[in-house]
């Protein structure tokens, strides 16, 4: 896991999707060149499925999924998420900073 200082600094896109797909939703992340970055989930139905990597930190959509996520481990004011940074970042990118920055500090 990276420091504190090192996730604020990442950029919306590539990097901090994976991560959060990897660190915060838990699923497989592969890199390819030539299918392009995936990353596996299972369903409903608890069958392994892998998708195109989700844009969490790019898209404020995708950025719900992670508070969702959030909310199932147990944080309580994942509302306030989409503030955090105080204008400094886009919503969807300060909802991922947020939660990876809370789940390392939880230590989850």
């Amino acid at each position: 896991m990276m420091t504190e200082n090192q996730i604020l600094e990442m950029k919306p896109g590539r990097e901090l999707n994976m991560m959060v797909a990897k660190e915060l939703m838990g699923h497989e992340v592969a890199a390819d060149e030539i299918i392009g970055d995936t990353e596996r989930f299972l369903d409903p139905s608890g069958d392994s499925i892998w998708s195109e990597l989700t844009p969490y930190s790019e898209d404020t959509g995708a950025a719900e999924a992670v508070i969702n996520k959030a909310a199932e481990l147990g944080f309580t004011d994942v509302g306030t998420w989409w503030e955090f940074g105080a204008g400094s970042y886009k919503p969807a990118e300060a909802v991922c900073k947020k939660a990876l920055l809370e789940k390392m500090a939880a230590g989850k």
